[in-house]
């Protein structure tokens, strides 16, 4: 923006005008800056982006820094800030020249002399910042110890179940093998019973054909005159006694039978209830 001189009464101005190129603004009040103290040397910077001190007096350069310039700060830049209608412009109280773009000079004062330690409220802002992010990682770090705590728990849970349930099915393997031995030993216990009442048929077959064998001895023993009385009342007495020892073998074997029924369906209901 191309920037126009202007003359500036002593004190303060309500009708002075700054012209440009494209807009025309009124300068309300600016205050009498000639008492202020300017520096003749200005700040450069270099094609190679060194920066290096003009004296537009002397018209000198050097590359350090003058001493004019080291303790140089805001307050004696020519250059003033001020804002018509909202609008920021910039005013040079040496050269009466107004701009509209900040000059170089009042931006590097400006950037230099912006304060590097923060003010206390903003100071106070952030140790209060850092106490709630301080708070809020305990808070986090107290939740991932409590979310540990509580996976542990549920892992000593389910290894503390599947440790009972591997108990469960060694008991359930032992009660198994439990019923196993006694049907072995029930079944074992039904053979001998039916081993014993075979050899107790078996005997009661031989003693009656041994019995038989000597009443057939006897009858021949006896002399040959006896009436055919004395041997038809024999021979009943015989047949009796066979008779009533058949019935009586036949009875045992039905209560034999009757036994081993009895012990099958017990057997039978032990397998049910398992």
């Amino acid at each position: 923006m191309a920037s126009t001189a202007h003359s500036q009464q002593t004190g303060p101005s309500n009708s002075t005008q700054v012209e440009s190129t494209t807009h025309q603004i009124e300068i309300a009040q600016i205050p009498n800056q000639d008492s202020a103290v300017a520096s003749d040397w200005s700040e450069h910077t270099a094609p190679g982006g060194r920066t290096y001190y003009y004296n537009r007096v002397t018209k000198e350069s050097v590359w350090e820094k003058p001493e004019e310039l080291k303790s140089k700060d805001l307050s004696t830049c020519p250059w003033k800030e001020y804002t018509n209608e909202g609008r920021k412009y910039y005013y040079n109280h040496l050269t009466k020249e107004s701009v509209w773009v900040v000059p170089d000079e009042y931006k590097h004062l400006f950037e230099k002399s912006a304060p590097t330690v923060a003010t206390s409220s903003v100071v106070e802002k952030e140790k209060a910042n850092e106490k709630d992010e301080e708070k809020e990682r305990e808070k986090e770090k107290e939740k991932e110890k409590e979310n540990a705590k509580q996976k542990e728990l549920e892992r000593e849970k389910e290894l503390e179940k599947e440790q009972e349930q591997a108990r469960e099915r060694e008991r359930e393997r032992e009660r198994e093998r439990e019923r196993e031995r006694e049907r072995q030993q029930k079944e074992k216990e039904l053979k001998e019973k039916e081993l014993k009442e075979k050899e107790e048929k078996e005997r009661i077959e031989l003693q009656k054909k041994t019995e038989l064998r000597e009443r057939e001895e006897q009858n021949e023993e006896k002399p040959t005159n006896q009436s055919s009385s004395v041997q038809s009342v024999d021979e009943n007495r015989v047949n009796q006694a066979e008779q009533k020892e058949l019935e009586r073998e036949k009875e045992l074997e039905k209560e034999q039978e009757q036994a081993r029924e009895r012990e099958r369906e017990r057997e039978r209901e032990r397998e049910r209830e398992r």
